[in-house]
């Protein structure tokens, strides 16, 4: 991300802490925001969705979204895709 944003690692690493925030979890906040959108895709695999997502496997992929929506994966896609996820 350093490299990206043409800083030393460290730079980015202080300039985050004065924001009060961290890689981490900046990095876990926009994974959550890709997991939102591409379960709203029918048509994608969750195999695929969790590769996209940078998973090593579907199951990791399962236990991330239960701790960040409180449901399986397939669960909060029925419900997105029925009108109701909140």
């Amino acid at each position: 991300t350093a490299r990206a944003l043409g800083m030393a690692s460290r730079s980015l690493v202080r300039a985050l802490a004065d924001a009060g925030e961290t890689h981490h979890t900046m990095v876990d906040a926009e994974r959550q925001y890709r997991a939102r959108l591409l379960l709203a895709q029918p048509d994608l695999e969750m195999a695929e969705l969790a590769e996209a997502l940078g998973f090593a496997d579907l199951s990791s992929f399962g236990r991330k979204c239960r701790a960040w929506f409180g449901e399986s994966p397939a669960r909060l896609r029925e419900r997105m895709l029925s009108g109701i996820a909140r």
